[in-house]
């Protein structure tokens, strides 16, 4: 039980920061003035993302790690 509660607390939390970052660059498209403007907002999103799918594959080796050393 304990290890569903805090993989459910991990989930929501990695929900909320998509969230926040989803609002953030909301914001920053609203607010740009121009083309070049509207750019850095998606430039900064694409980064955002991209860290964020090195941090997911690098979550999924240490699991696969861990569950290899499980079956051992």
């Amino acid at each position: 039980m304990k290890i569903a509660a805090q993989h459910k607390a991990d989930a929501l939390a990695r929900i909320d920061g998509r969230i926040k970052k989803m609002q953030e660059h909301r914001s920053c498209v609203a607010a740009a003035a121009d083309h070049e403007a509207l750019k850095k907002c998606h430039e900064a999103m694409r980064q955002y993302a991209e860290e964020e799918r090195k941090d997911h594959q690098a979550m999924r080796q240490e699991m696969e790690e861990v569950m290899r050393r499980h079956r051992k």
